[in-house]
């Protein structure tokens, strides 16, 4: 991770401009990048509960 976040740190500062990462095939959503406003790399994606098939009923509150 320290590695991604410095590749995108230099590329970002040598441009001066917004560097983002992207999952795979989802360009509208990064999920890091460098912020050259604030001259470090940002998370820029909450995090997501992802629901697992037939896992509703192993969850806490569930009435099944």
């Amino acid at each position: 991770m320290d590695t991604l976040c410095g590749f995108l740190d230099a590329i970002g500062r040598r441009l001066g401009k917004a560097v983002v990462m992207t999952g795979e095939g989802d360009y509208g959503n990064p999920v890091l990048g460098f912020d050259p406003a604030a001259d470090r790399v940002v998370l820029l994606a909450g995090p997501q509960l992802i629901a697992l098939a037939g896992s509703a009923t192993n969850c806490v509150g569930s009435d099944e």
